[in-house]
């Protein structure tokens, strides 16, 4: 009797085996994909928590939220002008930074082109991992609540004119209260602090206004269009639109709503959370809201401290209500709704 011996496989087998192989790293792809990005969500829940806290930290040590924007180094038109980051520094281990702000022998040239990279170096905790937009310095990728952005359209086709604004300002000053008007503490978190600039509020905002609740009240958010922290501007009132995240006066459904007298205007799709998020201009008030390269959520801070993943289906009235401390006596639309925790969490 004679025996065969058989190395090898045969074509079918290898085929076999090819196809098997394809299944399963057509299987463990997706979740691999998902481990990552569940990481990546873990690292971005970090980075807001402890900006929210640097945050808590700051106000419990200043009396008062830290601004949009404001003066620091010497007094007068010499002064150095930052965003909230500058503010938050010492609190969020980089005090060595602030110190280079805060010196009187820098007061001349950190505008520098050849100090851009000392003033604002970029800082792992400002960048989400999951945030593909990308700045050569002063990487940003998360936004404070600036509260109740003006439309000059609105105001001048006299909209808002029962709400207290100047419709068709006819001087700078006008325009200037117009935009101190929205960023009262009723309104948001946190205004603008440097002298002479448009919009300047001196109001101190700090937690005893917070009626509404600091868990309930959003601080800072991602924002895929949020620019550089080298961003400011004294002149208008673009640096909350820039380095924030604002409220509009707008509804999905314009409706009057009493005690309001007027229709709001119509939501668009850009001004929604997360909407148009990859391909929205950076730097325009219409979305200056949440966004972020998760899937279907955002990570938010919120006042006391805690963080929450805000869903993109929230209706905006929701959205208006966690963005004003006081919202029965905000200006949104619909200042009588009252804000339920399980409107808005996963």
């Amino acid at each position: 009797m004679r025996r065969s011996n058989r190395f090898g496989f045969t074509l079918v087998e290898l085929l076999v085996v090819i196809a098997i192989i394809g299944i399963l790293v057509g299987l463990l792809l997706p979740a691999v994909q998902a481990a990552r990005e569940a990481a990546r969500r873990t690292q971005c829940i970090n980075n807001v928590k402890n900006l929210a806290l640097a945050t808590v930290n700051f106000e419990t040590n200043k009396k008062q939220y830290p601004a949009y924007q404001s003066p620091f180094g010497v007094s007068g038109s010499t002064y150095k002008v930052g965003t909230w980051v500058v503010a938050l520094l010492p609190y969020i281990e980089n005090q060595a930074l602030r110190d280079l702000w805060d010196d009187p022998i820098e007061q001349t040239n950190w505008t520098s082109s050849s100090s851009v990279a000392n003033f604002y170096p970029n800082i792992a905790l400002l960048r989400c991992p999951s945030d593909i937009t990308t700045d050569s310095t002063a990487n940003n990728s998360y936004a404070v609540n600036c509260g109740f952005y003006v439309s000059d359209s609105q105001v001048n086709s006299g909209m808002l004119t029962d709400l207290g604004y100047i419709p068709s300002p006819g001087s700078p000053g006008e325009f200037s209260a117009n935009i101190k008007r929205s960023t009262r503490q009723a309104n948001g978190v946190c205004t603008n602090k440097v002298p002479g600039s448009m919009g300047f509020n001196g109001d101190k905002v700090n937690s005893d206004g917070m009626r509404d609740g600091t868990s309930l009240t959003i601080l800072f958010s991602e924002n895929l269009q949020a620019n550089s922290w080298q961003y400011f501007n004294t002149s208008d009132d673009s640096t909350r639109a820039n380095v924030g995240i604002v409220w509009l006066y707008r509804m999905a459904t314009p409706t009057v709503v009493p005690p309001r007298t007027v229709t709001p205007a119509q939501l668009v799709t850009k001004n929604k959370i997360n909407g148009e998020k990859l391909t929205a201009t950076v730097g325009s008030f219409e979305v200056a809201r949440p966004s972020a390269g998760h899937t279907g959520v955002v990570i938010v801070g919120m006042l006391d401290g805690s963080t929450k993943g805000i869903a993109e289906e929230v209706d905006y009235t929701v959205y208006q209500a966690l963005m004003t401390p006081q919202t029965k006596q905000s200006d949104v639309p619909n200042p009588q709704y009252l804000l339920k925790e399980d409107d808005f969490t996963l």
